[in-house]
């Protein structure tokens, strides 16, 4: 991949830094609605030119730190993507599992001659649970007031009114939209996975 010039990535990180202030600054006055809240800060990185998700991250080892560069820097896998997205597809129910599932099996193979079976299921693994599941539940439902979850909930109850069950699914994929505008698509798919597995759990 060449090297952006150096004017053009000054302007992107301008940029960049742009947008995140603009996110921090909506989210700061979200939280300020409710005083009895902890401060948005602390669920957010100190920088605003890293991703908001750095702050839900748990370290690494370094031989697992090695790992997610292997796979994703050296052998330059899809992976990680193909899996959120058959996930996203599985939460959304948008009709599109099957091919996630299908790039996601076939993104596996081609890591086969390079890594054992069992380094590719910890590096999937590794990626779905590195994760703070109270601080991105506290920052989703809290600070940014997602409907994710009770969309969710209220899909599993019209799930004999097909009418009812169109016009909530297009809101969930809107909430959708708008929740990734904040957090990651991982650390939303995390979120959003818990959620089904719960109600599943009910049933």
């Amino acid at each position: 991949m060449s090297k952006q010039p150096k004017g053009t990535e000054k302007a992107l990180r301008v940029q960049q830094c742009a947008r995140w202030e603009r996110l921090f600054s909506d989210i700061a006055n979200r939280a300020k609605k409710n005083a009895s809240e902890c401060q948005v800060t602390d669920y957010i990185f100190h920088s605003n030119v890293h991703d908001v998700s750095d702050t839900f991250n748990k370290s690494m080892t370094p031989v697992e730190v090695q790992l997610k560069s292997l796979v994703e820097d050296n052998l330059n896998s899809k992976v990680k993507h193909y899996v959120l997205q058959r996930s996203k597809s599985r939460i959304l129910e948008d009709g599109k599992f099957e091919y996630w599932h299908k790039k996601t099996k076939k993104s596996i193979k081609a890591l086969t001659p390079y890594l054992s079976k069992h380094d590719i299921q910890y590096y999937i693994y590794l990626f779905s649970q590195n994760y703070n599941k109270r601080k991105i539940v506290r920052f989703i439902e809290l600070y940014i007031k997602s409907k994710l979850k009770n969309l969710l909930k209220l899909r599993e109850s019209l799930r004999d009114d097909p009418k009812k069950l169109t016009e909530i699914q297009l809101k969930i994929i809107t909430e959708w939209d708008v929740l990734t505008t904040y957090v990651s698509l991982e650390h939303v798919v995390f979120y959003a996975m818990d959620i089904v597995t719960q109600l599943k759990n009910i049933d």
